[in-house]
């Protein structure tokens, strides 16, 4: 009778220690690859101007919204020059410099006129580039809408920005299709487009810093969930995994997972904790197993929470486990991936459950 007393109070600190979870949250910084992946040899950049417009004489000048060729023709402005300083800041190519000859004396801002190969080469000569970016077009639009705002009619301003850009080598040879961005916004603004120009501006380099996505690997931050709760091995594996030493950690958390009377949510969060330690050493094929472990188990949990991020969690390491091997042959071999940084105390965010 007292074995069983004695098993039954076990049990009842297990679920206990179980139910009392507390969830710990931070940033790390994930690496993805670009959509272009360039030759070797080629390091250096430049940024050409081959989109209709008109010449600015002026940034600050005030347009009207309807004026789309003044509109396209300041966001072509923006996007050339910030694009060369945003590549550059990225390091990844030796130099990137913007072409200070426009290829296009036309207002015909809605339509295409792609460079030819002897233009192409021509530039890139000029330039000193191994090769360039070209900016076919560029085009801004904005007006006034109406846009129901909890039941009530408000009538608002948008912009909405086209791109769409080529990227060739010295000799014209395409090193990818051509693409096509969009971007948007919408404010409420009681001025005569003073204040505007800002807007304007601001969704050039918003659309500037997306082009920089798709011609270098980048970098995003990204939130993760660390699970812990009151029994020893949890807070054993979280001082490990908060030291940033995930192998340890996952040995622990590994222990935790095999202890028996676990619940289906408390086994799916151990195993989360197990693909965050393998993801934080760039396993991503064993993170990906166990994130797979995870869902096995959260999908047959009762608390949706747990369920909803492993699910969101499980995409994202599938994204960077499909993107390994193209991020690697971008990177050059004395640039690996890096790991995630180390986690400090103060960096987490805890909450209780």
């Amino acid at each position: 009778m007292k074995k069983i007393s004695f098993y039954f109070l076990l049990m009842f600190i297990v679920l206990l220690a179980n139910s009392c979870a507390t969830t710990s949250t931070f940033m790390i910084d994930v690496r993805h690859p670009a959509y272009v992946k360039f030759p070797e040899n080629i390091v250096s950049l430049a940024i050409v101007d081959n989109a209709g417009g008109r010449m600015t004489d002026s940034i600050t000048q005030t347009p009207n919204p309807e004026q789309e060729l003044l509109l396209s023709s300041i966001a072509k402005d923006v996007l050339s020059q910030s694009l060369s300083q945003f590549l550059n800041e990225e390091k990844y190519f030796n130099e990137v410099k913007t072409y200070p000859v426009l290829q296009r004396s036309d207002e015909d801002y809605d339509k295409m006129h792609p460079l030819t190969p002897s233009q192409i080469q021509k530039i890139s000569k000029e330039a000193d580039a191994d090769a360039i970016v070209s900016l076919d077009l560029v085009r801004m639009k904005a007006g006034n809408t109406t846009k129901d705002l909890d039941g009530m009619g408000v009538r608002v301003k948008y912009a909405k920005m086209t791109i769409l850009f080529r990227i060739y080598d010295a000799e014209g040879v395409a090193l990818a299709p051509a693409m096509m961005s969009q971007d948007s916004t919408l404010w409420i603004s009681d001025s005569q487009d003073e204040m505007d120009i800002s807007v304007y501006r601001n969704l050039a380099l918003t659309m500037s810093e997306g082009m920089v996505r798709q011609i270098v690997p980048y970098w995003e931050k990204q939130e993760r969930v660390m699970y812990t709760d009151g029994t020893n091995l949890m807070k054993e594996a979280k001082k490990l995994a908060t030291a940033n030493n995930w192998a340890e950690a996952a040995k622990v958390w590994g222990a935790a997972f095999e202890r028996e009377g676990l619940h289906d949510d408390y086994k799916a969060r151990i195993a989360s904790n197990i693909a965050l330690a393998n993801e934080s050493l760039l396993d991503f094929t064993n993170a990906v197993t166990w994130i797979n472990i995870a869902s096995s188990f959260s999908g047959k949990s009762k608390y949706g929470e747990t369920n909803e991020y492993v699910t969101w969690y499980k995409a994202k390491l599938m994204e960077r486990e499909q993107g390994k091997q193209k991020l690697m042959e971008q990177l050059s071999s004395n640039e690996p991936s890096e790991p995630i940084d180390e986690v400090a105390e103060d960096e987490i965010s805890e909450s209780n459950e």
